[in-house]
């Protein structure tokens, strides 16, 4: 989305919950197309210190709305956006849980936060929409924009393994 906004007519600045570093791939990238990112990290996922700091940020640069992307955002991002009385936009991308991430008290709070007036939601595909629809309840609306994607080239198995290898340094896998 950040690649494809017209800049002249959308002022946008990436904050980030993590550091910004050498490590931060796609900070990097988002900061080579002239783009502002910055870094709002905190001792903990409820860290008032950084809420606070979210809402000075938010009132202090005049943003109009706040779109945020994965569970730590979502609950911020909407707690911050109520504070500031913001808009919340929250876009999500799974049709379930990834067990290996999944905490009960996070999950908890980012579904109230995905369930509060102020916030709306987008989903990438119908399927996502569907699976997602229940968390929220039936009377909140789930928007769907269809993840746009270019297609990928066909490339021989040869060629697919060792992109494979040069990603994953391994020679089997999904790619």
């Amino acid at each position: 989305l950040i690649h494809e906004l017209p800049h002249d007519q959308v002022e946008t600045v990436v904050v980030s919950l993590n550091h910004v570093n050498d490590r931060a791939y796609y900070a990097g990238q988002i900061q080579d197309d002239g783009i502002e990112v910055i870094p709002m990290t905190g001792k903990g996922l409820l860290d008032p210190k950084r809420i606070k700091s979210l809402v000075s940020f938010l009132r202090e640069r005049k943003i109009d709305l706040v779109h945020v992307h994965l569970s730590y955002a979502n609950i911020l991002g909407m707690l911050a956006g109520r504070l500031a009385g913001l808009p919340v936009a929250a876009t999500l991308y799974s049709t379930g849980l990834d067990r290996r991430l999944y905490h009960p008290i996070r999950y908890y709070m980012e579904t109230l936060a995905l369930k509060s007036r102020q916030c709306n939601i987008v989903a990438v595909g119908y399927s996502v929409a569907n699976a997602q629809q229940s968390r929220v309840g039936r009377r909140k609306k789930i928007e769907v924009i269809p993840n746009a994607m270019s297609a990928l080239p066909d490339l021989a198995p040869l060629e697919r393994q060792k992109i494979r290898l040069s990603l994953t340094k391994r020679n089997e896998g999904t790619i």
